[in-house]
């Protein structure tokens, strides 16, 4: 008889992250870097160069900005304009008067948490980026809530209406109130046409987007489905992207690291930079999948 792990089909995908880690965990999900637009839970594409381009853009959101500047690019600049990396950090610390702003913490506590940041930063940490091919379940029509698209006739939104209203039946005592909040539930539910408009009822009802998900998951969702490049209308090819709810359908195959390197330039011409594979290993087989490690991902 086949296991729930073996009936689980699952199909290749990416992941672009600026952390180097072994197994995927949720625990810290809201605290790191990365906006959550389409849901909780780990963002994966169909697509390697949008992968690629989220581990550069959120190595840059790693480092924190200060007055709306990213610290990465800022330091990068400088070191195009002929600065040693040693010089960038001073001249980028020299601008804050410090010592003023310690008298503050309640106010400049995140501008504090920054410059501590960029106090004990190396080179590398401007450069280093991370891909990971990952799989997830298969997606078989009935398992990923389509962000855009009408709601599936096997979707009964009736059944997932009654969990929400049990739990007002069971902690609202005044009949007024249970009363209009029943109601205000019924109508929402009511007006529900696509993925999205599910996802973010429940969310509003059930404790947020986290709350949301781990619902979803009780009704067999794996995660949601939403097209590649969807700000700009979707790709040609009709890629997709993915959140999956649960950190343990996320199994990593393989994992990339790279680097962009400096080469030197004419003098006053700045540096380029090229991408350099590090390191490139196939991850722990199931046979021994047991002994990893598991690494806080800060999505």
């Amino acid at each position: 008889m086949e296991t729930k792990e073996e009936r689980i089909r699952f199909r290749p995908a990416f992941h672009g992250s600026p952390h180097d880690f072994e197994q995927f965990d949720h625990s810290f999900m809201g605290t790191g870097e990365g906006a959550q637009a389409y849901g909780w839970g780990t963002y994966v594409t169909e697509v390697e160069g949008i992968a690629r381009s989220y581990a550069e853009g959120l190595t840059d959101d790693a480092l924190g900005e200060i007055a709306g500047k990213p610290v990465g690019r800022y330091l990068r600049k400088k070191m195009t304009e002929g600065m040693t990396f040693d010089a960038a950090k001073a001249d980028f610390l020299g601008r804050f008067d410090e010592g003023r702003l310690r008298k503050s913490p309640e106010l400049y506590g995140e501008t504090l948490r920054v410059l501590d940041k960029v106090r004990n930063l190396e080179e590398t940490d401007l450069y280093n980026r991370h891909l990971y091919t990952v799989e997830i379940p298969n997606n078989t029509g009935k398992n990923y809530l389509r962000w855009d698209e009408p709601l599936p006739v096997s979707v009964d939104t009736s059944q997932m209406m009654k969990p929400l209203l049990d739990w007002c039946q069971n902690n609202i005592f005044e009949d007024a109130e249970l009363e209009r909040v029943c109601h205000n539930i019924q109508d929402s539910f009511e007006k529900i046409q696509t993925g999205k408009d599910l996802y973010k009822t429940i969310s509003y009802y059930w404790g947020g987007d986290q709350g949301a998900s781990e619902f979803l998951a009780t009704f067999g969702f794996s995660g949601i489905e939403y097209p590649a490049e969807h700000t700009t209308g979707g790709r040609v090819d009709k890629a997709k992207n993915y959140v999956v709810f649960n950190a343990d359908d996320v199994r990593i195959s393989d994992h990339i690291r790279y680097r962009e390197m400096k080469q030197t330039q004419p003098k006053g011409k700045g540096c380029s930079c090229t991408l350099e594979k590090l390191r490139q290993e196939s991850r722990l087989s199931q046979a021994n999948a047991s002994k990893i490690n598991k690494v806080r991902h800060k999505i």
